[in-house]
């Protein structure tokens, strides 16, 4: 019971706090006129972008009609004078008309919460800029996140113990409008929720609206707070070829929100890479020019988002150093989601390997030893099959290394370690300073395409 209780309290706290009201035209300050509002527009510097994955729950949100109509009618509805002394009571008003093009803007809207909760729209604008296709508006909105009842939600808005200033929600549902309009959106889990009161615009019954969609908008660029590109952090070209730019994300948020979504912007952006002799930008396209480590950069307003580049010979792709400072290993890999899993675990990323072959007569195996925890990289059916015989577990074929015999990968021992005693490097020098300080060089272990 104890924990059902606390479970509770926590939910209405958080949609309490985050539940906003918009003045409606009637109120005494702070109101948007039809012109005032149609007046008003972004401010410059708003990128086109639009949010995924928008569950909508249109029957839920046009099962509320009931509770507001029902609240406006029956006799008993209040609400607080300014300065919290008198009330008006025993309110009765008309019913409301549900109307599908105040719909249409409640299910904009509550798009637009999810990716920046506040009455100000995400590109910076008022919430009355938001018209229907037919180009309707509305006068009064009510905005919440955090519960997925419609009575939990009604409740809320109701404000039964709430003064004056706290009750914008309850005068704008016992308001003098014709009309509502009401959304309901499931975004990773989160509901948000928007009422939309106006005049009845007219417009057809649509079926509710129980898909899940992409829902386009414009963000400010004050409200791009991080960015990132739709790819891992690092990407490959090849010399000589063209691709497609991968898509940018940014997180748009209300400067003092914390609840956020991710937006895509998909439009705006102005791309180019730190150094042309590698790779060059052009009408949305990449183009590798020699083999090399650039980086790719969106450009939003005064932010830059990077992504590693590299540019490959053909055939090839980046291979991956990493470290546990735990363990003391070295790892390699070719998988980006390997070393995006190492890294978050805490391995440190120490950059690109070397260039392998996409394919080639001489794979190199990869296998672990479980009971010192750590790996073992070779060329040698032999020495794999040995290993095996020891317990050692074989993983698969890592990658291939380059019959050419481009770029050595040099293959020292330390003598004096039980576990993690192999290392494996492209650099002479780093080699040599090893075996300087004791390790056994034991040759060349594989090779990598030449750069």
């Amino acid at each position: 019971m104890k924990g059902k209780f606390i479970r509770k309290l926590l939910a209405l706290t958080a949609s309490a706090v985050l539940a906003f009201s918009a003045v409606p035209v009637h109120a005494e300050e702070g109101t948007f006129t039809a012109h005032g509002a149609a007046g008003a527009v972004a401010p410059s510097g708003v990128y086109s972008a639009y949010l995924e994955n928008v569950q909508y729950h249109q029957d839920k949100a046009r099962d509320m009609l009931a509770f507001v109509n029902d609240f406006r009618t029956n006799g008993s509805a209040w609400y607080w004078n300014a300065g919290n002394t008198t009330k008006t009571e025993n309110v009765v008003m008309d019913n409301l008309t549900y109307d599908y093009g105040l719909e249409e803007i409640a299910m904009q809207r509550a798009a637009e919460i999810a990716a920046s909760f506040s009455h100000t729209r995400p590109n910076g604008a008022p919430c009355f800029t938001c018209l229907s296709s037919n180009g309707d508006m509305s006068y009064g909105e009510n905005i919440a996140y955090g519960l997925s009842s419609v009575s939990g939600i009604f409740d809320l808005w109701k404000e039964e113990s709430e003064g004056y200033e706290e009750q914008g929600h309850r005068r704008n549902m016992l308001g003098d409008y014709q009309a509502i309009g009401i959304a309901c959106v499931d975004v990773g889990g989160a509901y948000f929720w928007v009422q939309e009161f106006g005049a009845s615009t007219g417009t057809a019954a649509v079926p509710a609206c129980l898909d899940t969609k992409s829902v386009s908008m414009e963000v400010a660029e004050s409200r791009i707070a991080s960015g990132y590109f739709n790819t891992a952090q690092e990407m490959d070209v090849t010399v000589g070829d063209t691709v497609d730019i991968p898509q940018a994300y940014c997180t748009a948020v209300l400067n003092d929100a914390a609840i956020t979504a991710n937006v895509m912007i998909d439009g705006g952006i102005n791309y180019t890479t730190d150094d042309e002799s590698i790779a060059t930008v052009s009408d949305g396209k990449i183009t590798g020019v020699t083999e090399g480590t650039c980086r790719l950069q969106a450009h939003l307003g005064t932010q830059t988002f990077e992504s590693v580049l590299n540019v490959v010979t053909d055939g090839s792709h980046s291979m991956y150093r990493l470290y546990n400072p735990n363990s003391g290993e070295h790892f390699y890999t070719a998988s980006a989601a390997e070393r995006d899993h190492l890294k978050a675990v805490g391995w440190n990323d120490e950059g690109l390997g070397w260039y392998a072959p996409n394919a080639s007569h001489t794979p190199v195996y990869r296998l672990y030893n479980a009971k010192g925890g750590e790996h073992h990289y070779t060329t040698k059916i032999g020495e794999r099959n040995n290993l095996i015989k020891q317990g050692w577990n074989y993983e698969s074929i890592g990658w291939y290394s380059d019959d050419n015999h481009g770029t050595p990968l040099y293959r020292v021992y330390n003598l004096n370690a039980f576990a993690n005693n192999h290392h494996y490097t492209t650099n002479a020098a780093e080699k040599t300073m090893l075996v300087n300080l004791g390790w056994r060089d034991e040759g060349i272990g594989w090779y990598g395409v030449k750069g």
